[in-house]
């Protein structure tokens, strides 16, 4: 169980890695298709604007009656307007990833509640929850959810949690949701390494570090679901969750330098104004723009990955204050110069040549340490 249908690149290809890898053990995958409508409110073409009010209304709990009214209005405004102004993008990105999810995912039948499931569980010999910020609140329609605890099914079948991200919440909270459970977990993982340390401490038991399920997979693996696109013969691929003025000069310069296309693969919400050509891209198609770009430029973990996966020229810039993960990947791979927080440092990454030799004996550690997890649990 995890956020295996919504629109992030990220959150479907690591559901499809550990279905692999999972499958590659000789085992039989399905996802248990839970779809809350809080998450998939998220995703439909057409935004509510009541839940729009709603939730600004309740972020600014903390302010006068008046600011939270006029504040909501105007979250009321802004999310209209994008309704109109992104409808057509919105379709198509819908649809590219429904399709991919259909056609690469094995599922279960749909539950909508968590009483569902605990009344009609599917049946398996092993549950497992994660990866993704499944026990991230924030992302949980603020609160932790008994499903994504495996709380429900017979007691009997095993329950792992695997490279699971807690995002924003207090880890003594999911420790006390652990503490409390009913069913309570066979296996133990968390894919940062504060998580982990701060869980292990919390539960008094160990909470083992493993990789993200996509660095499961060696390149080779992923094209399986490398689906084609018609690209440039060389480009610079941009993948920006959030604008950034560092980055967009840093685009602008290679741009320059190298008088290459930049295809810019971001959110619908992201606007750059260096990129040549904007596109909608599957998940299987987000895979092949890695593999072929010439130079990548990202301030995404799963950009990130991707750009280590297939040994790609890159640079990944920061993102508001969810950096850690990035920033913990390269340091393991000893590629950190290639996270750049200013234009000097951008400049002394692109001067020194990347050496992706022992990246790729690092990666393939942190690939054994995940397999061993899972190896040992089943």
């Amino acid at each position: 169980i995890t956020f295996h249908f919504v629109q992030n690149y990220g959150a479907v290809l690591q559901a499809w890695a550990l279905q692999e890898k999972l499958e590659q053990m000789n085992n039989e995958v399905l996802f248990i298709d839970y779809r809350p409508d809080y998450h998939t409110a998220r995703y439909t073409v057409w935004h509510s604007l009541l839940r729009a009010f709603q939730i600004t209304y309740n972020k600014y709990a903390c302010k006068g009656f008046l600011y939270r009214v006029l504040r909501s209005l105007k979250t009321v405004c802004c999310t209209f307007l994008q309704n109109v102004s992104q409808r057509s993008d919105r379709i198509e990105r819908k649809k590219a990833f429904d399709d991919f999810i259909s056609k690469n995912l094995a599922m279960t039948k749909r539950y909508v509640t968590v009483d569902e499931l605990k009344s009609d569980p599917p049946a398996a010999d092993v549950f497992i929850t994660g990866s993704d910020q499944v026990w991230n609140s924030k992302l949980t329609d603020s609160q932790l959810e008994d499903s994504y605890f495996l709380q429900f099914g017979d007691a009997h079948i095993k329950r792992l949690a695997y490279a699971v991200s807690i995002g924003e919440t207090p880890p003594r909270e999911c420790s006390d949701k652990i503490k409390g459970m009913l069913f309570p977990l066979d296996g133990l993982s968390c894919r940062e390494k504060k998580d982990a340390k701060s869980l292990g401490n919390y539960l008094g038991r160990d909470c083992l570090c493993v990789p993200d399920p996509t660095v499961l997979l060696c390149a080779d693996a992923y094209k399986k679901i490398e689906e084609a696109i018609l690209l440039p013969q060389k480009y610079i691929l941009v993948y920006i969750l959030k604008e950034n003025a560092l980055l967009e000069s840093i685009i602008n310069i290679e741009k320059k330098r190298t008088g290459m296309t930049v295809i810019d693969i971001s959110p619908i919400s992201v606007k750059l104004l260096s990129a040549d050509k904007k596109i909608c891209v599957s998940p299987g198609q987000f895979v092949t723009c890695f593999k072929n770009a010439s130079f990548v430029v990202t301030n995404s973990f799963h950009g990130t990955v991707f750009s280590c996966i297939y040994e790609r020229e890159f640079v990944v810039g920061e993102y508001q204050n969810r950096n850690q993960r990035m920033e913990d990947l390269l340091q393991s791979l000893e590629l950190d110069k290639r996270f750049v927080k200013t234009a000097e440092e951008f400049d002394a990454a692109v001067c020194e040549k990347m050496n992706f030799d022992i990246a790729r004996n690092k990666l393939a550690t942190l690939r054994s340490d995940g397999e061993r997890f899972l190896i040992e649990q089943f």
